[in-house]
């Protein structure tokens, strides 16, 4: 049976989720973490020093899932790629009405046109299309015109960049299939079509962040200093605990269910043991979650018009039971679970976008019939 899997490296550890492969869809077998913290510097380094043991985990799991992995895609680790808005008017040769493959020709005068030579570019997004006059957020197919008006999203590396990162996975004998960008990443978490205003937070270590994709169809990111570290700081502050001891309190006893006031747990303090209520750790922690969700979404609101909005939150705080059941009063918009729910990092939006490119190849095929009714299945589930 034929695998793939994504990487993506924070801040404490690195994360890598597994799908098996057919022939129509991939099914989400589960996620990896390992314990290697990427911090400022060389991503390259840090990657060649890493992968022997990033390979040995690919291979635990084609062990785990009878496998083999052929496609091996990798979030783009900040900073080293760039994103702008383009717009061009790109002639066709006569007038005629346009196919699939006058798109394609567009789409690539446009990538030739603002990248330079030694640029590769990962994701190439149409916003908007305009023929003789009218506009479309679709791909106009079967309107006739001469000249097409694009406005797309841009995303390109450096190609030296891209070479190195396939000549290392060509040293462990895996094919890279190529970087995600990481807003496309959190987004494809959560969703897989393009359907009205859709946002997704996303929670992770050192920091968080809100993708938003408007009405207009750009996606927009804009990053947040809240993270789990962040938590950690807060609890140890208020419960004076070291910062080692707050991060292990909140893995073993943070839950945002309601816990009975008679818990307790012990913890020695310097010489001296103590007693915490559970109820009176989790209050706190819940209220500051809650509190800081909020400051993010007024961040927001000027992205997200109008109550049809679709919001949906992923990353760390996944795997604690009542997440959702916390927020879901105090959120003014409809609530979506993530495409994977027990996924804590957004290496599984990594996984199905390098599959499928939702966003930059619908024009050209439609989607099989049985393509659609396994996605309604999984949506309505």
């Amino acid at each position: 049976m034929k695998g793939a899997c994504a990487l993506v490296f924070n801040e404490d550890r690195a994360f890598i989720s597994f799908a098996s492969l057919t022939r129509t869809y991939c099914t989400f077998c589960g996620e990896t973490e390992i314990p290697i913290s990427l911090t400022s510097g060389d991503f390259f380094s840090y990657f060649r020093r890493n992968s022997e043991l990033i390979n040995r985990k690919i291979k635990e799991a084609e062990k785990r899932f009878s496998f083999r992995v052929e496609n091996v895609f990798i979030e783009l680790p900040q900073g080293l790629g760039n994103a702008k808005v383009v717009r061009d008017v790109v002639p066709l040769k006569r007038r005629k009405r346009i196919g699939p493959r006058d798109i394609s020709f567009a789409k690539k005068y446009i990538e030739n046109k603002f990248l330079d030579w030694d640029d590769y570019c990962l994701h190439n997004i149409a916003i908007q299309y305009e023929v003789e006059g009218s506009c479309f957020d679709e791909p106009p197919l079967g309107v006739c015109g001469k000249k097409i008006v694009l406005k797309n999203f841009l995303v390109w590396i450096k190609d030296k960049f891209y070479r190195e990162t396939e000549d290392i996975l060509d040293s462990l004998d895996r094919h890279f299939a190529g970087f995600v960008y990481p807003a496309i990443s959190i987004y494809s978490c959560s969703f897989n079509s393009k359907s009205g205003v859709q946002a997704v937070i996303h929670c992770g270590y050192g920091m968080s962040s809100f993708t938003v994709r408007n009405k207009e169809g750009f996606i927009f990111s804009q990053a947040s200093d809240f993270g789990l570290k962040k938590i950690y700081r807060e609890l140890s502050r208020r419960f004076l605990l070291s910062d080692a001891l707050a991060g292990e309190v909140f893995e073993r006893y943070v839950s945002f269910k309601e816990t009975p006031y008679f818990k307790e747990i012990t913890i020695k303090r310097e010489d001296a043991y103590v007693n915490i209520s559970t109820q009176a750790i989790n209050v706190f922690v819940r209220e500051y979650i809650r509190n800081e969700i909020i400051t993010i979404l007024q961040q927001m609101i000027p992205h997200m018009p109008g109550e049809d909005s679709t919001l949906s939150l992923i990353g760390r705080f996944n795997n604690k039971k009542g997440f959702y059941g916390l927020l879901k009063d105090c959120l003014p918009y409809s609530l979506k679970r993530p495409i994977e729910r027990t996924v804590v990092s957004s290496s599984f939006g990594c996984l199905q976008y390098g599959l499928y490119r939702f966003l930059e190849r619908d024009h050209l095929k439609q989607k099989s019939l049985l393509w659609r009714i396994i996605n309604m299945y999984r949506e309505y589930f």
